[in-house]
This record gives structure tokens, sequence and C-alpha cells, in this order.
């Protein structure tokens, strides 16, 4: 497993670093959540022609670079540290991910090169409830009318809804009840496109209402659920790392403030129960980094343990961000809970992300299954 990235990697890393430090900063951040969208479009114009961030681990079959998913992940991390709002999470990781594992080949030549250029933006509707982001949780039925396949019902916390150009569908085929999945133009007059009210207003979502809307099955002949699983396991470890950039920026962020900040003649940075904080945090934030490394390495080399490993990157990643965001806040004192710092923006994505494709606990709960099964 892979732990150190190469100086490839880190080259590109750095590149994207030094982009959104300037375009991402905590005023643009502010300016673009206050949009319609949450996003500022030519910021993205900008990522996909300069860094063409959306080819980055599409096949190059169907127009990408072909990279791994260590690559997205280090993207990811980037995006979290610098709380980048955007269609990358909705389009790049969980639309892309799952059209590249489930959908046929046909498809993957219509729909990824459009994804690819930037020239379209996809978003995933799967879940239907708060805490179900499985296949097998799916109950919202497609019938085959001969013609088309006709969807009623409703999906939840679907990232980037508002701005995608179509949905992906996760339904159930009427005949047989198999998973398959579905595209649909957001141009649909029967589709009803809302925004939910949520703590984080730099990742937006939406609740999508189908109303016998017409929709095109993309995904291959049979149940698609494992392969649909696949890629929610592959989008839990890029989550991961954009979990673990957050918290790195926000520890990076309570020791600059300990460092200026004085209490009795002296930066409280100085004290030592505030070092011991900050050391213990700084070991949770590693030990996380460490295991959504691990498992975007194993992704990539094939391994059979992805949704053990994804788990628990997970587990590990959602209490590391959520501690740094705390302890950021208490670094900080009264002025940390104030609109005017900074400290609130990533504490709202820390909160948002806790429980956004499955908490913590219901990851632990899944890898103690896993490992019995």
């Amino acid at each position: 497993m892979q732990y150190v990235l190469t100086e490839e990697q880190n080259a590109f890393r750095e590149m994207i670093h030094r982009f959104l430090e300037v375009h991402s900063s905590s005023s643009r951040i502010r300016s673009a959540s206050l949009t319609e969208l949450g996003w500022d479009r030519d910021v993205w114009q900008q990522l996909c022609a300069e860094f063409e961030v959306p080819a980055t681990c599409v096949p190059e079959a169907y127009g990408g670079h072909g990279f791994g998913l260590t690559e997205l992940a280090i993207l990811a991390e980037e995006m979290g540290r610098a709380l980048y709002c955007g269609p990358f999470f909705g389009s790049t990781v969980l639309a892309s991910l799952v059209i590249s594992n489930g959908a046929t080949d046909e498809m993957k030549k219509l729909l990824l090169p459009e994804l690819v250029k930037g020239n379209k933006l996809a978003a995933l509707a799967i879940a239907e409830t708060c805490d179900r982001w499985r296949a097998a949780d799916v109950t919202m039925v497609a019938t085959d009318d001969g013609d088309h396949w006709r969807l009623n019902g409703e999906k939840l916390f679907v990232v980037d809804g508002l701005g995608a150009d179509f949905l992906i569908v996760i339904a159930r085929c009427a005949a047989k009840g198999e998973i398959g999945i579905f595209k649909v133009s957001s141009r649909d007059q029967s589709l009803s496109r809302l925004e939910m009210q949520g703590i984080d207003r730099t990742r937006r979502m939406s609740r999508v209402r189908f109303n016998n809307t017409q929709a095109t099955k993309i995904s291959r002949a049979g149940d698609v659920g494992d392969l649909v699983d696949d890629a929610l396991d592959q989008a839990t470890i890029c989550l991961c790392a954009e979990m673990v950039g957050g918290a790195e920026r926000l520890l990076e962020s309570a020791i600059e403030y300990s460092k200026v900040r004085f209490q009795f003649g002296r930066p409280i940075g100085s004290f030592q129960a505030l070092k011991h904080r900050a050391a213990d945090l700084f070991v949770d934030i590693e030990l996380a980094k460490a295991a959504a490394r691990c498992a975007a390495t194993a992704v990539d080399d094939g391994d059979e343990n992805i949704s053990e490993l994804a788990s628990i990157a997970k587990a590990a990643a959602s209490e590391a961000y959520m501690s740094a965001a705390l302890e950021t806040v208490q670094f900080y004192g009264g002025i940390g809970f104030t609109w005017e710092n900074d400290t609130h923006l990533w504490f709202r994505r820390a909160k948002s992300s806790e429980v956004f494709l499955g908490t913590a606990d219901w990851h632990r709960e899944r890898f103690i299954k896993q490992i019995a099964a």
C-alpha cells in the first residue's frame, strides 16, 4: 500500500494547491456561496481548461487521462483543504464513477467525453432517506413503457443537482426488481429540483421529484447494484481525502493563531495543554490520511477488500475532521464562533461530511458485518 506520494504526484498536488490558493480564497468562497448555484462557473472552467480535472480518473478510451483513484483523491484532498465549492464532487467523482463502473460501453462513449471536457455536468441521485446511501436501500421503481423508462418518486441529497445538465438516477426495474442506472435530462418539464436547506452552503444539495419522468437506461443487463456500491465506495474514499485536507487546513490555522494570540504575556501556543491537544489532533489526522491513501491505492491495485477499507477510512476521517473543527474553534476562543471568522466555513463542511455517504457508526457496523461474513 502507498502512504507517501511519488514525486510526480506531489508536483500534481502542488499545481492544484497553488491554483486553489488564489481562486478558492475565503473571500471567494463566501461570495460564491451566496450565488444561486453556490459556485463560480469561471473557476470551474479554468480547472477544466488548465488541469483537465474531470479527465483525471476516466479511462483513456473515453477521453480521460486514465489515472487511478489515488490521483483523484489527491485532487479531493486539495479541494477539501481550500474548501472549493464547485461541481467537482457531484459530477467528477459521484456521477462519473457510477457511469464508469456500471454503464454500458456505448453509454460510456456517449456520456464520459462530455463530462471530461467540462461541457456537461452530471449529478447522482440515489439516496431516498437521510441515512441510506447503498443500492440495496433504493426503492424507486423504473417502469418500461416500451419506448422509454418512466420514473416516479423522490431522491434526496443530490449533490450539485441544481446545476447539472443531466441526472444519473439509481432505481429498480419494475419487472425483476433489479438495480439499474438511468439518465434523465434536467430539462424535462416533469422533473422538479428544489434546493435543500443544509448547514453547508458551499456544498449544495437538492431534492429531486420525478413525475412519470422519461429516462434512458444506461446500465448493462442484469442487476448492477454491486457495481453502484463499488462506485460509492470509491467516492467515499475521495470524500475521506477531502475531509483530511480540510482537517489539515484547520489544524494549520489553529497553530498559526496560537503563535500570535497572547495571554498572560505569552503566546497561547506555548501552553503545554494546547500543545498536547494539537499533537493529539495531528496524530488523528495522520491516521485518517493513512487510511484514506491506503484505501485509494487498494482500489488501484485491485484489492478485494475495498468496502472494508473505505469504511475504516470514513470512520477515521469523519471523527478527525470534526475534532479538528471543534478544537480550532476552541483555539480561537470567542471569535471562533463568529461569522466573520473563517473557521465556521470548514466547521460546516466537517459537520455535513460527517453524515454524508454514511456516518462513522454506520461504517463501523458495516465493517464488522463484512469481516464477520
